[in-house]
């Protein structure tokens, strides 16, 4: 079942390995920006890697052989990863007092949350086509919210240069 999918997880492997390097380049150059932006910056750029890093991973182990219980576990895995990081982030801006809008965040833990149960649902029922559109939908609604993200450490960068 999983050969049907094989393009969409070859597409999103190269993609999420080309906007990593694309996001490792942006933040390596040194603004010298003040500590409250470095901060939101780095926070924002930490979880769109773990999110990009955890695409590309996903979609790799997809094309091996025996990928389908490898996808689910890794997805199931990088899931909760990525809430820690999330909520890592939300904890240390609300405690730094540093000024953000949120809902990215929340949204993001959303679809995490649900890739993990779309991941569990798999390893348990095997694949349906329900299944895999859903999840196939959950990694580009990271991909998008991961760009939001890297989008925003970005201007960071652009807007509070001192």
């Amino acid at each position: 079942m999983l050969e049907q999918y094989s393009a969409f997880f070859i597409a999103s492997s190269q993609a999420s390995a080309a906007l990593v390097g694309l996001l490792f380049v942006a933040l390596s150059i040194d603004a010298g920006l003040e500590r409250e932006f470095r901060i939101k910056q780095y926070a924002l750029s930490e979880t769109a890697y773990i999110s990009l890093a955890g695409i590309f991973t996903i979609s790799l182990l997809t094309l091996l052989p025996a990928g389908l219980p490898l996808m689910a576990g890794a997805s199931i895995i990088f899931s909760v990863i990525g809430i820690g990081a999330l909520l890592r982030l939300y904890f240390s801006l609300a405690q730094e007092r540093v000024p953000m809008d949120m809902w990215h965040i929340f949204v993001t833990i959303a679809v995490y949350t649900i890739l993990a149960g779309t991941g569990a649902w798999i390893l348990v029922a095997n694949a349906t086509v329900g299944s895999l559109n859903l999840f196939c939908i959950l990694l580009i609604s990271l991909f998008g919210l991961s760009l939001i993200r890297a989008w925003r450490a970005l201007r960071i960068t652009k807007h509070s240069r001192h």
